[in-house]
Formats: C-alpha cells, structure tokens, sequence
C-alpha cells in the first residue's frame, strides 16, 4: 500500500511517498479505521506533548491493530480523547 513516511523531523517535504506492507489483522485481533488528528506532531520533536517515533508511516488505511475476543466483533469500537493533550489513547 501507499504511505507517508516520515523519517525526521521538519517542514512538509520531509514526508515522501512510500511502498509499505499492508497491516493484517490475525485471529483475535481486529483492523480499526481511524481518522488521524496529530499527524502534524511530526513537525518537531515533543510536539502535543508526546514522543514521535521516527520513521513514522501516515496511511487511510494504517490505523492500530487491536487484540478483541470474539465475543465483541462486531461492535464498535471508539477512542476517547485524553484532554490534558499528552496524546495517550484509550479505546473503549
């Protein structure tokens, strides 16, 4: 699949078009699509109040792969914001 990638930090034209490994769910495990918000922490180190890992892929189709019994498939799932800004997630 096609991606961003990312693998310093800096203005906009560090971002270059790649060829990466589509992620794949395995069993018990589900695929979420998630709409970025902090694509832009990559801009300079400590950004929003988090660490950056560096490389950094930017995809539609990246999103987590989440461990889930089968018992919640299915169900939607929903990340809740962390207000204090510090980027941590939590699903529910």
């Amino acid at each position: 699949m096609k991606a961003i990638r990312v693998e310093q930090f800096g203005e906009p034209e560090v971002m270059k078009l790649a060829d990466v490994p589509k992620p794949r769910p395995e069993s018990g495990q589900v695929h979420l699509a998630e709409a970025p918000q902090a694509h832009r922490a990559v801009r300079e180190p400590g950004a929003f109040g988090k660490i950056v890992l560096i490389p950094q892929e930017i995809s539609p189709e990246e999103a987590p792969i989440l461990e889930c019994g089968m018992e919640r498939a299915g169900r939607a799932i929903r990340q809740l914001p962390d207000h204090e800004g510090s980027g941590e997630r939590s699903w529910s």
